[in-house]
């Protein structure tokens, strides 16, 4: 779950990456049913509210709005298993 910057709305995210959003939390879009691994571990919104981050416990990442990809471990040749993600 992550609550957007002015405090009047959040999203919250699915253990099989479905994204869902409540009060002046804008939609972008969701990862429902395209994991690997076991789920999903949570989520970080952009500075501005206007994207996300969704990393998967396999160390994927998946991104929606303006959030960027500068990559993820869940593409690299080794075993990988992410906890959490901060805002980069």
């Amino acid at each position: 779950m992550a609550a957007t910057a002015d405090g009047g709305g959040y999203w919250m995210v699915g253990l099989n990456g479905g994204v869902f959003s409540f009060g002046d939390a804008r939609y972008f879009g969701s990862a429902g049913g395209s994991y690997i691994g076991t789920g999903f571990i949570g989520m970080v919104p952009t500075a501005d509210g206007l994207g996300y981050w969704i990393p998967n416990d396999a160390g994927g990442l998946f991104v929606y709005g303006d959030a960027e990809f500068l990559g993820s471990c869940g593409s690299q040749a080794i075993e990988c298993h992410a906890v959490g993600m901060a805002t980069p």
